[in-house]
């Protein structure tokens, strides 16, 4: 037999957003080509992202009158 390939090309075709990156993406994962300090990074940002945007949510969600809402700087006056 011949050398054993250490690495292979692969050619993933299809419309947009019809999932390639998504696919190829979790037959890698699948196949252990990540390695676990890599996973353990993303889920750590991905948690990050998730509460940046718990607190947007809240920040958001607010009562309108909860609110400040200003119209010109405050050294301002009406008048300028």
């Amino acid at each position: 037999m011949g050398k054993e390939k250490l690495h292979i090309n692969i050619v993933v075709i299809g419309h947009v957003d019809s999932g390639k990156s998504t696919t190829t993406g979790h037959l890698i994962y699948k196949c252990g080509g990540i390695d676990k300090r890599t996973i353990e990074k993303f889920e750590k940002e991905a948690a990050e992202v998730r509460r940046y945007r718990q607190e947007v949510d809240t920040y958001l969600n607010q009562p309108i009158s909860a609110l400040r809402i200003r119209t010109r700087p405050p050294s301002m006056s009406p008048e300028d």
